[in-house]
């Protein structure tokens, strides 16, 4: 469409003016324009653009790069959702990974543990009841904190047994938590939360699972919350046991494995496979299910997973991770836990394949006879369903915790 002529009177008036699109071509175009005795400069120009399209602010920088700038990693960059998160989280990981200097042996393991921490921990304020929205949940839930090196040494030759040993840095570590007690005759779930979450954004999971009535008993890793120490890999898994042992224990909780029903999300995954091997390794009585939402086989496989998404491989080398927890490996070798996956379908952080292989992997090592029973082994694949699960999402696995509990869980599930 040709442009109308650009004329005084038009200007004067205030009538709608018609240029070419915006760009080097619509300045070059408006500038040949022949009208009878006028003259426009490059400022009045860029003012005329400014304003023919009233109420917006302009297109998205990233979406008037070319297609060929779009697919490299600057686009990617770009083109971030999960950028402020994602940087936080590689700026942690790759903070020891990129210290090539020889330091001693003590301050390499403080740097390193350091690293981890920065890469684990996620919000910073600390959990407190009064902040409970529901006045009727804050009036069951008790508070506790859990002596986390007294339980182990209670069960240190257990625990030596399974291959776990006890590190003198876990002196008065206190791990807080927070205990709904169940209805006589039902299950406790026991929590192991994801990196981005402590107690105090839980409450609507108490809630639902209330509403279930289910026990709960939900704390906060090594560095989370109000619980002390640093988070490290090493830390994360020992709390999850010891919170067991003490939900377990006649002067904790009292609460025996087959009335336990572990729920790791995320992180939390990997400290809940963990925790399932290393109970099984100590008593005759495995916990009564393991629900994985949303699990991990790795960091590095998930580090993996996010740089080749956003082609960062020429920046970053998975071979320098220092700072890694392993979900699959403790999978396989389990013999007698029934163990059931929930995965978002659109889940970005960990492709569907690697959650498949977790769940074929599922007693692999151990040939467990056990798994070969469709009861025992399930996965869930939840339409509509993101890394970070939403309100409807909670609804629909306190019901599939509920299905566990009953001993009627359901086969490969395309929700």
């Amino acid at each position: 469409m040709n442009p109308s002529p650009v004329t005084a009177s038009s200007l004067q008036t205030g009538t709608p003016i018609s240029i070419l699109p915006a760009g080097g071509k619509r300045l070059a175009a408006a500038m040949e324009l022949k009208s009878s005795a006028l003259s426009i400069d490059i400022p009045a120009v860029a003012a005329l653009d400014a304003s023919s399209t009233p109420g917006k602010a302009g297109h998205c920088f990233s979406q008037n790069l070319p297609n060929w700038i779009r697919k490299t990693s600057i686009g990617g960059l770009l083109s971030l959702r999960y950028a402020v998160d994602w940087m936080k989280m590689l700026g942690g990981l790759c903070l020891w990974s990129l210290i090539f200097v020889p330091l001693p042996k003590a301050l390499s393991t403080r740097i390193e543990k350091i690293s981890a921490h920065r890469f684990l921990t996620g919000p910073k304020e600390k959990p407190d009841l009064k902040f409970l929205k529901d006045t009727s949940l804050r009036a069951l839930v008790q508070e506790r904190y859990i002596d986390m090196k007294q339980v182990l040494e209670e069960n240190r030759e257990s625990l030596a047994k399974a291959g776990l040993k006890l590190d003198e840095a876990l002196d008065k570590l206190k791990i807080h938590a927070w205990h709904i007690p169940a209805p006589p005759g039902r299950p406790t779930v026991v929590l192991h939360h994801g990196r981005g979450s402590n107690l105090m954004h839980l409450e609507h999971v108490m809630q639902v699972f209330r509403q279930k009535k289910l026990g709960m008993l939900l704390y906060d890793y090594p560095g989370f919350g109000r619980s002390g120490g640093i988070a490290t890999p090493d830390a994360l898994n020992k709390s999850g046991v010891a919170v067991s042992l003490y939900a377990k224990s006649s002067r904790g909780l009292d609460i025996p494995l087959s009335q336990q029903i572990h729920v790791g999300n995320s992180l939390g995954s990997m400290v809940g496979a963990h925790t399932a091997h290393v109970l099984e390794q100590m008593d005759d009585n495995p916990m009564k299910a393991l629900v994985l939402v949303n699990p991990l086989p790795s960091f590095k496989q998930v580090f993996v997973h996010m740089r080749d998404r956003f082609k960062l491989g020429w920046l970053l080398n998975e071979n320098r991770i220092q700072v890694d927890m392993d979900g699959a490996t403790p999978l396989r070798h389990l013999t007698r836990t029934p163990v059931h996956f929930v995965r978002g379908r659109n889940d970005k952080y960990i492709p569907l394949r690697q959650v498949q292989q977790m769940f074929e992997g599922v007693g692999s090592l151990t040939s467990s006879e056990f798994y070969k029973n469709s009861a025992q082994k399930t996965l869930n694949v939840w339409e509509d369903t993101r890394h970070r699960l939403g309100e409807r999402d909670y609804q629909h696995l306190a019901q599939s915790v509920e299905e566990v509990a009953v001993g009627t869980p359901r086969g490969a599930d395309n929700c």
